[in-house]
């Protein structure tokens, strides 16, 4: 078909990687069973990228499509994050949305888990700041659609 669908993507169809995702029927990108396993993560599992400035810090997860804002102690730093939420892998129920995250080194430079440890986080990045801290989410901002949302129920262009 090449440019008579009237796209200069020719890859759009499968996201632009041809090799891990394929849509048979031209209706909707799936995983190709071949290559779906580098796609499979424990559920609960994610990866973000967290920059912190004074009293503010900014955690955005593109598989979520959302940045968290989080109130903390004073600091400095900018990290790439693993999280891993025990409430999503079924381990626990819910928590409270203002419970506190308590960090030892920084939200940057160390290890966040919440104060009811229904989640913890591993940070690596530059930081500067205190020994031990405390941040207290004050909401989401959503970016984009999931992930998994758009690879698994849009429609093709």
């Amino acid at each position: 078909m090449l440019f008579y669908g009237g796209n200069i993507d020719l890859y759009g169809y499968c996201l632009n990687d041809p090799v891990r995702f394929v849509d048979r029927h031209g209706l909707l990108v799936e995983a190709d069973p071949y290559t779906a396993a580098d796609l499979s993560i424990p559920p609960g599992t994610s990866v973000s990228i967290g920059s912190t400035l004074g009293p503010v810090d900014l955690d955005y997860n593109p598989v979520t499509g959302k940045t968290t804002v989080y109130a903390t102690t004073p600091q400095v730093g900018i990290s790439a994050r693993l999280n891993f939420d025990f409430v999503k892998m079924g381990a626990f129920d819910p928590p409270d949305p203002a419970t506190p995250y308590v960090t030892i080194g920084t939200r940057n430079l160390g290890v966040t888990y919440r104060a009811d440890f229904s989640s913890v986080t591993f940070a690596l990045g530059p930081a500067i700041g205190a020994p031990i801290n405390a941040a207290i989410p004050l909401g989401e901002v959503e970016m984009h659609r999931p992930i998994d949302e758009f690879f698994y129920t849009s429609p093709c262009p």
